[in-house]
């Protein structure tokens, strides 16, 4: 097309030449086909003033003009027709291409009736996983009620061998779901055992809203609960081998076994389904489950959990201890030596915290505010406990104790750096950036949760998170899921020391939900206290984890059919990570995922036999 108009600009080098054939033909109204006579006429009422042969000259210039004009807009057209074709032709073959691949997928095997049964497209990025829907009741357990809602899931059936292989079940927990958790399992495990892979995401829990963002606690209390949460998981399980034409009867062989995958509560979900629901679960992986501190709330130590923090800590960084507990000392005591609000904002000031945000409860006195904000670091330990993985001086632990054990700052400059070191997190811009708050300064709004009665010291002392999802999870640790973790014990490194109490738990989810702690309906309704029934069921854990005190680190059974792993180098879960391979994973890590796959497969044949 360039090419063209070149050619009709560039009749006559001279500037003013196609200008004035232009005005000739607009105010003398041309035409290409007029004579000769008619064109000198109506060209000479624009140069009137020139001589006769100046218009002749002029007039020849026009035909001249006119003559290129004809062949440039042939020209034009041929180019259009041309270029016309080739588009056509272009998109004749990548239709062609398509419909002779989508036919070959779809006539070609298990694969390809997957992506016409799921809707999958071809894309560059192969881990882009599909949306699924399940149209899933609203309550399980009462047959008169016939609300339904849509339970979103995720699946990969990239490595799917067809009816007769596994299925990966990654169970959801207390956060939002949009993609597939844990590459080890989607990649490696998928890969190896040919299996097909489904992520689920937790009922109230992220987009998973059946009744919208508010809902009546005596409503939650009914339908938020783990055993709605686990009905829904077997009717997604038995939806998903139907779709995949399993046979239903484990002696045949197109029979798919499923293998519950679960980190943390959705770990104790995945133990709790392989032991009540052995006909729907074949094998359950639990990593980081805190199966003790549910099951035996009586004779759990409250201390344990913080213990285990604090030993971590040292040893990450000598000195860490006692810089941790001179900090948060000096501060507080500073902050309860005046009760009055200008030396409040005077410490506030120094410690970077936006004033004019502080929750209202905290501004009730100086002791209240001190108390919060030193329940806040104890939180932020237990929170760089769980990330340290791989345990190295880039992990923020290690910075956070290089931080509190630094002679060359007082101990309110150091807690200010701490606090700043929170403010880099992505965690913190988000929350501060949905609440519409200032980055400028450290504000004390991004770590309460939602809804009526929040605190920084939540039913669940260890964090309860940010947000709806921060009130959904601190509503199941007031109803079923107590927690029993304080540092009362006089060598952790957190001041001042505070015991954990059902007392103080009960009245403050009184007051935060009205409901009371239920600590032993959980055990008392799936028995997971006894596995002497219970086979092919996996823990892991990374010792260096808070929760491993909680967990199970040596197997419940005498004849090893609950088998555990243990990872020296390990923290919460390190074996199931959103980041799968780097190079910075541990010999310990490594190795203990070639002996988790290789007893998978064992388990697997087993059930084959």
């Amino acid at each position: 097309l360039m090419y063209d108009f070149d050619v009709l600009f560039a009749i006559s080098p001279k500037k003013y030449f196609l200008l004035t054939c232009t005005q000739a033909r607009h105010s003398g109204e041309m035409h290409d086909d007029q004579s000769e006579s008619s064109t000198k006429g109506s060209y000479g009422t624009i140069i009137s003033r020139s001589s006769t042969s100046s218009r002749r000259e002029n007039a020849n210039r026009y035909f001249l003009w006119a003559d290129y004009r004809r062949q440039a807009n042939t020209s034009f057209i041929r180019t259009m027709i041309a270029w016309g074709s080739l588009i056509f032709l272009g998109m004749m073959v990548t239709f062609l291409l398509s419909y002779s691949k989508s036919r070959h997928n779809i006539l070609g095997g298990s694969l390809g009736k997957l992506k016409k049964i799921h809707g999958l497209s071809e894309s560059k990025d192969e881990w882009i996983f599909p949306r699924m829907s399940y149209k899933q009741r609203l309550d399980h357990f009462n047959s008169l009620d016939q609300r339904f809602w849509a339970h979103n899931y995720f699946v990969s059936p990239k490595y799917f061998q067809g009816p007769g292989s596994p299925i990966l079940f990654i169970v959801g927990g207390e956060s939002r779901v949009n993609t597939i958790f844990y590459p080890f399992v989607y990649k490696r495990m998928a890969e190896e055992l040919g299996a097909y892979v489904v992520q689920t995401e937790h009922r109230f829990y992220g987009n998973a809203q059946p009744l919208g963002r508010n809902v009546p606690n005596e409503d939650l209390a009914e339908l938020f609960t783990p055993e709605q949460a686990v009905q829904d998981y077997i009717k997604i399980m038995q939806h998903i081998r139907k779709q995949l034409k399993c046979s239903t009867s484990k002696q045949e062989k197109d029979y798919c076994p499923v293998i519950t995958i679960g980190c943390s509560y959705p770990g104790f979900l995945s133990a709790v389904m392989r032991i009540a629901h052995p006909d729907s679960v074949d094998i359950g992986y639990a990593a980081s489950a805190p199966m003790i501190i549910n099951a035996h709330h009586n004779q759990f130590d409250n201390n344990a959990y913080f213990d285990q923090i604090t030993k971590v800590a040292e040893a990450a960084y000598p000195g860490c201890t006692q810089g941790s507990v001179e900090t948060m000392k000096s501060v507080y005591e500073r902050l309860v030596s005046n009760e009055s609000v200008r030396h409040l904002k005077k410490v506030v000031n120094e410690l970077d915290i936006c004033f004019d945000t502080i929750p209202q409860y905290m501004l009730q006195s100086n002791e209240i505010f001190a108390s919060e904000l030193n329940q806040l670091i104890v939180q932020l330990h237990a929170d760089y406990n769980m990330e340290y993985y791989p345990p190295t001086p880039q992990r923020t632990l290690y910075q956070a104790c290089k931080i509190v054990a630094n002679k060359h700052h007082s101990p309110t400059q150091r807690l200010a750096r701490l606090l700043q070191l929170v403010a880099t997190t992505n965690d913190y811009r988000e929350a501060a950036l949905d609440r519409n708050l200032s980055l400028s300064c450290f504000d004390l709004q991004t770590q309460i949760p939602f809804g009526p009665n929040a605190t920084i010291s939540a039913a669940d002392w260890t964090g309860a998170g940010y947000g709806l999802d921060g009130e959904r999870w601190e509503f199941q640790v007031c109803k079923d899921l107590v927690i029993k973790a304080g540092f009362g014990s006089k060598n952790n490194m957190f001041y001042p020391h505070r015991n954990w109490s059902l007392e103080w738990l009960t009245e403050h989810c009184r007051k935060r939900f009205e409901i009371t702690p239920q600590p032993g309906r959980l055990v008392n309704m799936w028995h997971f206290d006894d596995y002497s029934n219970t086979s092919k069921l996996l823990f892991t854990n990374g010792l260096k984890d808070g929760w491993s005190v909680g967990s199970y680190t040596s197997s419940p059974t005498l004849d090893d059919s609950v088998v555990v792993y243990n990872f020296p180098n390990g923290a919460h879960h390190s074996d199931l990570r959103h980041e799968w391979p780097t190079n910075e994973d541990t010999a310990d890590i490594i190795s203990g995922q070639d002996k988790i796959l290789i007893l998978m497969r064992t388990w697997l044949t087993e059930i084959k036999a």
